[in-house]
């Protein structure tokens, strides 16, 4: 069985990496430092979940969690904010 795809977006390399080992063992895992990536990515890929800081370099986190909704392919993805925003 695989693991299903995760795609963390979050510009901090130390929590980037942190929430990468806690999610290692059960999921898939591709990460991105900025929201330009993460947009070119989302455009080759359906994950199951994105985790998502929403203060990115580029693209905002925002304009990329409007990306996902908009996007029928991408209907089924959870996305998961973890920004320090209120």
């Amino acid at each position: 069985m695989t693991k299903p795809f995760v795609l963390i977006v979050e510009d901090d390399p130390r929590l980037n990496e942190i929430i990468s080992i806690t999610l290692q063992a059960d999921f898939e895992l591709e990460t991105c430092l900025d929201g330009n990536t993460a947009l070119e990515r989302l455009k080759h890929s359906i994950p199951a979940i994105v985790v998502l800081d929403l203060n990115l370099p580029g693209t905002s986190g925002a304009d990329i969690l409007a990306h996902i909704r908009a996007d029928d392919r991408l209907a089924k993805t959870r996305v998961i904010l973890a920004t320090a925003d209120e």
